[in-house]
């Protein structure tokens, strides 16, 4: 096994996050499951979101 300096393994953990990044952007943007998946979170989020404001403006005007 080779042992590696602080700042090698410091590099290498670097260079691997950056790859795995690249990786799994590309995997996503050219899957189909993984552009079904994206759809459907940004959609969630978006159903989330507006439920929430419709829900604190129904219970404002309920108060009030």
């Amino acid at each position: 096994m080779a042992s590696f300096t602080q700042e090698q393994e410091a590099f290498i953990e670097k260079v691997a996050y950056a790859a795995a990044k690249h990786i799994l952007k590309t995997h996503v943007d050219t899957c189909p499951w993984g552009r079904k998946l994206t759809r459907a979170f940004w959609l969630a989020l978006g159903i989330g979101i507006g439920s929430g404001m419709l829900g604190a403006t129904a219970l404002i005007n309920a108060l009030s």
